[in-house]
């Protein structure tokens, strides 16, 4: 009697282990939580996009470096179509190519959708989803779906000094900083880049990094990071038109 239960027991815990691992995301819900970020030079002109993912309620949101760079103002776009000026750069490393941002509420007591981070590194074939804006800004959070392909703990050259994940789900241009998520919805990585061959052509190699990499950002604490030497200089013309009265 006692063996039959404990295997009854025990039929009853991998079932709702395989059930945790199988049941379907709601990749609407998620949605929510990723955004679209958006990069302006110093006159204000909209220079390109990357993406990034709120991991509190209070506005934070991560994002690769990279993306916050070279632009002189940033602002987030989210799923339902609100724009958000970034408030600071909270912290931020450009050779683990993580950053983290607070961007501006509207109301004082507004909350952020968020997503939920994994304490676990991930193996090597396991299933993940990459969300993010690829290409174009009408792209906005894009899904697409792959496996683990390999682990890196020591880095991986020109993308970062942390640990990188290999996968083969599908990102472009304007991924950088995307989300994604393992089995559970939970956030493992962020997608920051990927090989090609010299057509430009997709290897189906790309790369995140491990979203356990902010745990070690330095601390930046600044409106922005980009370089004020760069600041260039717009002239205009002002042509006056000379008119008859009459």
């Amino acid at each position: 009697m006692k063996k039959q239960l404990f295997i009854t027991l025990l039929i009853s815990i991998f079932g709702l282990l395989a059930y945790g691992q199988n049941k379907k995301l709601d990749f609407e819900k998620l949605d929510d939580a990723v955004v679209l970020v958006m990069r302006f030079d110093e006159f204000g002109e909209f220079i390109g996009h990357g993406s990034g993912f709120i991991i509190d309620e209070e506005g934070i949101v991560v994002t690769n470096y990279h993306v916050l760079k070279d632009a002189y103002a940033i602002k987030v776009k989210t799923e339902d179509g609100a724009m958000y000026e970034m408030e600071k750069i909270l912290a931020g490393s450009e050779e683990i190519d993580l950053a983290k941002f607070k961007i501006k509420k509207h109301v004082p007591n507004e909350r952020f959708p968020r997503v939920q981070i994994s304490n676990q590194f991930p193996k090597k074939d396991n299933q993940i989803w990459a969300i993010g804006s690829p290409l174009d800004t009408i792209l906005m959070n894009t899904l697409s779906k792959g496996i683990i392909s390999k682990t890196y703990f020591n880095g991986y050259p020109g993308l970062s000094l942390g640990k990188v994940l290999q996968m083969n789900a599908e990102i472009y241009h304007g991924s950088s900083g995307g989300a994604l998520f393992n089995t559970k919805g939970e956030i493992v990585g962020v997608t920051s880049g990927g090989r090609k061959d010299a057509a430009e052509k997709s290897l189906h190699i790309n790369f995140a990094i491990w979203i356990g990499e902010l745990n070690s950002l330095p601390l930046i604490n600044k409106e922005k990071i980009f370089d004020e030497t760069k600041l260039r200089v717009k002239l205009s013309f002002l042509h006056e038109l000379q008119y008859d009265r009459k």
